[in-house]
């Protein structure tokens, strides 16, 4: 019995212990910094963003500087803008070459890579699909097998052909 009490009366070591379960679970007691939310248009749409920082970070900077970076995809990848980047590409009848920002050929140049891993599933190349189901214009409508048939013709990665070296683009057909 002496044996048993000696062996679980308090130590040095176990007051330790003792002390530093207390400062840990007290510590988690202190205010947590503030989130601070941004929020804005872009694209048609709304986005917001969230954070926690524990430096002085000028909110009205970042919130000037992620309006900045979406507007600046906005102009260069909307479908829904006639003068962003892409959309001039899209505009192009003919098959001659493009110069186009280094920034989209390497967006095209992963949309290769993906629709080959895909085995063809992701496609870059659906937007006649999309004109012909009415997306674009809200419109709904279920497309005949022609409209369907024809849309396809113009559809597939493979019609599209990149030059690294020149930084230019083309359409095949």
């Amino acid at each position: 019995l002496r044996f048993f009490v000696r062996c679980h009366a308090p130590t040095m070591n176990h007051l330790f212990c003792l002390c530093l379960l207390l400062s840990i679970c007290l510590a988690g007691c202190g205010k947590p910094p503030a989130e601070t939310t941004l929020a804005g248009m872009t694209q048609g749409t709304t986005y917001h963003v969230k954070f926690v920082s524990t430096n002085a970070l000028a909110s009205e900077t970042l919130h000037r500087e992620i309006d900045a970076k979406l507007a600046d995809i906005d102009l260069h990848y909307s479908n829904y803008r006639d003068d962003s980047e892409i959309s001039r590409f899209n505009q192009c009848s003919d098959t001659e070459w493009t110069v186009v920002s280094p920034d989209l050929l390497k967006l095209v140049s992963i949309a290769k890579m993906v629709h080959g891993k895909t085995g063809g599933c992701y496609d870059l190349t659906v937007k006649p699909l999309l004109e012909a189901w009415g997306f674009f214009k809200h419109e709904g409508q279920v497309p005949s097998d022609e409209q369907i048939a024809a849309a396809k013709t113009k559809v597939g990665l493979n019609k599209i052909e990149l030059d690294q070296a020149g930084s230019r683009m083309r359409k095949t057909d």
